[in-house]
């Protein structure tokens, strides 16, 4: 017997090992570690998400500087093609016929296949309105000349600063009115007097350069949807993981109590049988009663039903849970004298001495027998423990629709600053140092599942009394 409680306790310890590693890891890695990597994680996307925006902002302004440039530079070399004198020639429709007007304007379309534009154009403005000269343009449909009609020159954005004797620039996405789509820059031509005679349009098509970035502002757009889906994702995902975890957490705190519950409980009956089979192995060397040995075995047998009935109660984890399905009539006094009577032998071995004050006409009670059993056992064996050369007390007295029990020694007593926790599941006295106080937290938790509640009395030097009530069964 003493090597099978040995067995048993090591293979205690091992899943105890067991648990504390799994608990160590968990630390390792927390539910709070996990949500700071996601949302440094989300934080540094998003990070990179707004330095990608910026970026793509900066080499747009980048394309529209060099835009500007390159147009503006071929606007001033358009106007040094030809003077302002020669430009003065033409005036009426019919000008357009002249050879000169002829030559400049192929001269013009040469020119802007060179310098890789869409249109080059003179044009002057004379009291506000805007009067095309000549363009590069051979298609009727599309070109511009003397015969056009006179435009306000308010409506042709960036050619004020030509006006004033500068180049100008329209800006993407700025058109004149019907000219949607293309990209201006002004460049004035000087007559001899140094006053603004005329000016140079050079044109480019910039419609695909606004499609591009649109495109690229649509996908930064999206971009911010994706991380935004991702964050709300992550976040559903922690919180899932949250409670998975906070579940497995609660299990395996379950199983650590149940397993240390176990373990407890296992401990008394193997004392018990150890006991009594040393006592009957006794009796045989000395011839001793028969039917005390019988009735000693009987004992045994009884435990070893008992333990038989605590391994199925593991494995459906009633014990872990505290809760007992199966309620019966229970006569209370008669099982308490039957476990008085069995434990005595407990008590002879710290040479204390077990007594019982159960009076007969003690009513039965609904409850579960093993359960109620249990109480008595632990608050035995800890009586026992703490009680040397003494006497420990059973008693049962019934208060009206209660009955009250009660476990009472002479023993060493408890500090009055230990008595509001005895019954917590945490180290309690000991004569050989700590022990875990998990009996009587098993004590508490059987009783309460009775509808009954349990507390403790002592004084230091001079005793223990533990009490529990429990309802009469009504009949």
């Amino acid at each position: 017997m003493e090597r099978d409680r040995k067995i048993i306790d090591d293979n205690i310890a091992k899943l105890r090992i067991a648990k504390n590693f799994l608990i160590k890891m968990q630390h390792v890695v927390s539910f709070r570690t996990i949500r700071g990597m996601f949302m440094i994680s989300g934080v540094t996307v998003l990070f990179v998400s707004l330095c990608t925006r910026l970026f793509v902002g900066y080499l747009t302004g980048e394309m529209e500087y060099n835009i500007r440039g390159r147009l503006i530079e071929v606007s001033k070399r358009g106007a040094s093609l030809v003077t302002a004198e020669e430009l003065d020639r033409f005036h009426e429709a019919g000008d357009m016929n002249f050879p000169e007007y002829l030559a400049l304007r192929e001269k013009l379309r040469d020119f802007s296949a060179d310098a890789d534009v869409l249109y080059v154009y003179y044009l002057r403005v004379e009291n506000g309105m805007l009067q095309y000269i000549v363009d590069n343009d051979f298609d009727e449909s599309t070109r511009v000349g003397l015969d056009t009609p006179p435009t306000d020159a308010a409506l042709a954005p960036g050619l004020a600063p030509a006006l004033e004797g500068r180049a100008g620039f329209s800006g993407l996405g700025n058109y004149m009115v019907n000219w949607k789509g293309l990209l201006s820059a002004y460049a004035p031509l000087f007559d001899k007097d140094g006053n603004v005679a005329a000016v140079c349009g050079a044109d480019i098509n910039d419609e695909e350069i606004l499609a591009a970035r649109e495109r690229a502002r649509a996908l930064w757009v999206l971009e911010l949807a994706l991380i935004a889906a991702v964050f709300a994702f992550g976040f559903l995902c922690i919180a899932s993981y949250r409670r998975k975890a906070e579940s497995a957490r609660e299990s395996n705190i379950a199983k650590g109590r149940f397993m240390t519950r176990f373990s407890h409980e296992m401990k008394t009956p193997l004392t018990v049988i150890s006991a009594k089979v040393q006592f009957v192995a006794s009796l045989l060397k000395h011839d001793g009663d028969f039917s005390e040995i019988c009735e000693m075995l009987d004992k045994v047998k009884d435990e070893a039903a008992r333990l038989a009935r605590m391994s199925d109660a593991m494995t459906s984890l009633e014990i872990a849970s505290g809760s007992f399905d199966e309620m019966g009539d229970v006569d209370l006094a008669c099982l308490f004298r039957e476990i008085t009577a069995a434990y005595k032998i407990l008590a002879e071995r710290s040479e204390n001495r077990l007594v019982s004050d159960i009076p007969d006409d003690i009513p039965h009670i609904q409850g579960n027998a093993d359960g109620l059993s249990q109480v008595l056992i632990n608050l035995i064996a800890n009586a026992d423990e703490h009680t040397s050369n003494g006497e420990i007390t059973v008693s049962i007295v019934r208060d009206g629709e209660t009955v009250t029990a009660s476990v009472s020694d002479n023993g060493e007593g408890v500090p009055p600053e230990a008595l509001p926790g005895v019954f917590e599941r945490k180290p309690l006295r000991a004569r050989d140092g700590e022990v875990n106080g998990i009996g009587l937290s098993i004590c508490r938790d059987i009783v309460t599942n009775h509808s009954g509640r349990i507390w403790m009395e002592s004084s230091p030097g001079v005793g223990t009394a533990v009490y529990f009530t429990l309802p009469v069964q009504r009949g």
